[in-house]
């Protein structure tokens, strides 16, 4: 991924429709940028499963449903996890 095309968070649905899911896409993004921070949202915490250790991914959830205070919260606390903010 080139700087022009770079981006600094993903925040993407656990389950989503299709054949691919919110990690397998935070896996992929999080190999191409390991420093891309991600947070993943579900409105069921069962659906939560991740099994993605090591690499260095930090795991960052919200739960839906949440006001636009608590996803600034949320986004803002995963950038200053790393000291990025």
């Amino acid at each position: 991924m080139d700087d022009a095309n770079k981006f600094d968070l993903l925040l993407t649905d656990v389950v989503l429709p299709g054949a691919i899911d919110g990690p397998s896409i935070a896996k992929e993004a999080h190999e191409r940028d390991p420093s891309l921070k991600i947070v993943y949202m579900s409105d069921h915490i069962k659906d939560f499963k991740l099994d993605y250790s090591g690499g260095g991914m930090e795991i960052n959830f919200i739960q839906k449903p949440f006001s636009y205070t608590q996803l600034s919260s949320k986004l803002r606390s995963s950038f200053e996890q790393s000291g990025a903010a």
